[in-house]
This record gives C-alpha cells, sequence and structure tokens, in this order.
C-alpha cells in the first residue's frame, strides 16, 4: 500500500486529506521561533521589557521585600574554565533553602546548574 496517513488527535486520515496538510505544513517558520533560557530571561530583566508592558519577576520583588537586592561576583573556577559571574543575592537565598531541604544532592545539583549555565553563556 503506497498511501501515507497521518494521525490527528487520535484519528487517523489519510495523507491527502486537507487536515493532514494543514497538520504537516508549520504555523510559524523555524527561524522564527526562539529558544528561551534563563540566561535570556535574566537579560530581559535587565534591559526592561519595552515600556513595562509585561509583569515584573516576583523574585526580585521578593528580594526587594527583604532586602536581598544586587549580585554577588562568583569567582572564576580557572580549571575548569569557567570565568567569574555574577549572581543575584536572591538567586543565592533560594539555593541555600534548598540545599538546607534537601541536603548535599541539592547542592551538587546546583553547582552543575550552574556550571551549565555558564558554559551556556560564553558560547554567546
Amino acid at each position: 500500500c503506497d498511501a501515507m496517513v497521518c494521525v490527528i488527535n487520535g484519528e487517523i486520515v489519510p495523507d491527502d486529506d486537507p487536515r493532514a496538510q494543514r497538520f504537516r505544513k508549520p504555523a510559524g517558520s523555524t527561524a522564527a521561533r526562539q529558544r528561551v533560557g534563563m540566561s535570556d530571561l535574566n537579560r530581559g530583566q535587565e534591559a526592561g521589557r519595552g515600556g513595562g508592558a509585561g509583569q515584573p519577576n516576583p523574585l526580585q520583588s521578593l528580594a526587594a521585600t527583604i532586602g536581598l537586592q544586587g549580585t554577588v561576583t562568583i569567582p572564576a573556577i580557572g580549571f575548569l574554565g569557567v570565568p567569574e559571574g555574577q549572581v543575584d543575592k536572591i538567586y543565592l537565598a533560594l539555593a541555600a533553602l534548598l540545599v538546607l531541604m534537601f541536603g548535599m544532592q541539592a547542592a551538587f545539583g546546583l553547582a552543575v546548574l550552574y556550571l551549565l549555565l555558564q558554559h551556556n553563556n560564553r558560547q554567546r
């Protein structure tokens, strides 16, 4: 059988069905889609959101409420090739809370996450 089929919402439709053709045609080009990471979110907060149309970051509001505004410089890790980085104090407070709740496994996971984010930022 040379007829191809497509499954749309659990229904099997032939390949020449208009629904299958619409399903295969992308709604937007792949170039228009963007990947958003934590570093992109942080850059968006620093640069502003185009006239304040977006919601404020709840962590920054919490930081202002409890007095943890500002950043801390994390020193470079030379043997891993990781440059020094700036981390908001509120993120360090949340990391400390996670380590208190979940122990050294959380500390290891957060350290790996930090190294991956630094590696990602270095490649840009």
